[in-house]
């Protein structure tokens, strides 16, 4: 996937992340760690610093929140950003329900294909993994 891609950032707020990305990059060939940046910031802080603006160049957004769905700012950022793609992993099947219906409606993002898959051996959450996307 690295070969197609100018780019990519990838987030989160847990500082414990950090050192897990940097250990997962530092393997790959140098091409493909030079397209790579991890910053360690919320969602909600992406979208503050206009990560997910129409002027962004993102044409796939990849989203995993946390069992509450997505922040209404981050919903409305998606919806108003040019990525053609939406790729949502989400741990709580009622917030993705909500969080769907606004990317449907307000996003005009259709459904591409939704899967279930049981993530985390042992656990007994099912993660719903959808791809969305809006011409």
């Amino acid at each position: 996937m690295l070969d197609k891609c100018s780019g990519l950032i990838s987030s989160d707020e847990n500082p414990n992340n950090v050192k897990a990305f940097n250990d997962s990059v530092k393997e790959l060939p140098k091409k493909f760690r030079e397209k790579l940046r991890y910053e360690q910031l919320s969602a909600e802080d992406m979208v503050k610093q206009g990560h997910l603006t129409l002027k962004a160049k993102a044409d796939v957004v990849i989203v995993d929140p946390p069992q509450k769905g997505c922040d209404n700012v981050v919903v409305k950022a998606i919806n108003g950003c040019k990525a053609k793609t939406l790729v949502y992993v989400s741990c709580g099947f009622e917030a993705f329900m909500k969080d769907l219906k606004r990317l449907k409606e307000e996003g005009g993002r259709r459904f591409k294909v939704a899967e279930e898959h049981v993530l985390f051996p042992g656990a007994d959450a099912i993660e719903t993994l959808a791809v969305m996307e809006r011409d």
